[in-house]
């Protein structure tokens, strides 16, 4: 059966999230591909990462636009927010984090709005008094988006169902981690 890009994509994300500097081979690998297949459709690394990224960036605009971050109440966009959090831990782990994928024209723009989008939800939560108040919005923001990579990864290890992650993920955001 042909392979597609998208399911080339789906296999390279868990290799690169677990090592951000994994080889074509060790990608094709994963995808249960030869190197030569891969390279049909992604040439190069490079060619593969801004794939990759850019996938990341439209997902995460489709989740912050499900989410309705800027006009659904708190509550309720916080609720889909934490639903949607695979493409954003994405956005997190592969585009935030490699330089080089960040000076691909309009990547550093698109991954700063998504960011801003996030921010801002996040202080407007605190100016509505859903979201403490005593720590800075971008804080909160950050810690979204580390606590959602980190649920990513323990689902790709089998540590966590990803059914439960979204209800761990807004809880340990909202509660802490200080029993009560």
């Amino acid at each position: 059966m042909p392979v597609t890009s998208d399911e080339l994509l789906d296999a390279a994300v868990p290799v690169l999230m677990r090592d951000r500097g994994a080889s074509m081979k060790e990608i094709a690998t994963a995808a249960g591909v030869s190197r030569t297949t891969l390279i049909r459709f992604f040439p190069t690394r490079d060619v593969l990462m801004d794939a990759l990224a850019r996938r990341a960036v439209a997902e995460a605009t489709r989740a912050l636009d499900a989410a309705a971050l800027e006009s659904d109440p708190v509550r309720e966009a916080f609720a889909a927010l934490t639903q949607g959090f695979v493409p954003i831990a994405q956005v997190w782990g592969l585009v935030y984090t490699d330089r080089q994928v960040l000076a691909a024209p309009g990547m550093q723009d698109a991954a700063d709005r998504i960011g801003e989008r996030i921010d801002a939800f996040f202080a407007r939560g605190q100016s509505e008094g859903f979201f403490r108040q005593d720590v800075p919005a971008q804080w909160i923001s950050y810690s979204f988006s580390g606590l959602a990579e980190t649920a990513t990864e323990l689902i790709r290890e089998g540590l966590m169902g990803p059914k439960q992650a979204p209800g761990y993920l807004a809880r340990l955001l909202l509660d802490g981690a200080a029993a009560r």
